[in-house]
């Protein structure tokens, strides 16, 4: 069956020093009550309502291995592997 896409898979992780978020947002982590990342960008929720942001600004080239994929696959027109 010809595939209608092919897809390469990607592993990568971003790391944000605590100490380096807490000495540029001016902030104690023990303030913070949540924290998620969306786009690279830290947000963090902090115990008083307040909601900060730290860019982490990654070169994803940097932290990716663009040569060797960690899977490779064809698909479907519905976006379904093909075997």
């Amino acid at each position: 069956m010809k595939p209608t896409i092919l897809q390469a898979n990607y592993n990568v992780s971003l790391h944000f020093d605590v100490e380096e978020v807490e000495k540029k947002l001016n902030i104690k982590w023990e303030d913070v009550e949540e924290w998620f990342v969306k786009y690279t960008g830290l947000k963090l929720k902090m115990k008083n309502g307040d909601t900060l942001e730290f860019d982490g600004n990654f070169d994803m080239n940097h932290y990716t291995d663009w040569k060797w994929p960690e899977e490779e696959l064809e698909l479907d027109e519905k976006g379904y592997p093909i075997d």
